[in-house]
């Protein structure tokens, strides 16, 4: 965990209610050392960001909270929290070089 605590990028954290307050999603980008192969990018010292993703249903039931995690982002944006069918949601991030940007969606079951 200190790993992760240390790393948290100060911009970029993003909370969203969806479900009508059902779930309560938390997005933390980190600097994400570990997630970056040796060598990804020439002559610098970036690494790769990854998202760990919190869904708290009804916002204080912290025992059946889920994490999750994306990695291996380059210069990762969210665009869109979108709610599907309870409990799923999907994050709709861009990520990539500047010349070279890429659309993913990914889906997440939050029960």
């Amino acid at each position: 965990m200190n790993y992760i605590i240390a790393n948290i990028r100060d911009t970029g954290i993003v909370r969203k209610k969806l479900y009508k307050r059902g779930l309560f999603v938390t997005v933390f980008p980190i600097a994400d050392s570990k997630a970056t192969p040796k060598g990804y990018f020439d002559s610098s010292d970036e690494v790769l960001d990854s998202y760990i993703i919190s869904i708290v249903p009804d916002g204080d039931y912290y025992t059946s909270s889920k994490l999750f995690k994306i990695e291996g982002l380059c210069k990762p944006e969210i665009l869109e929290l979108i709610e599907t069918k309870y409990p799923e949601i999907q994050i709709k991030i861009e990520s990539g070089f500047m010349n070279n940007r890429v659309t993913k969606i990914y889906k997440i079951n939050g029960n």
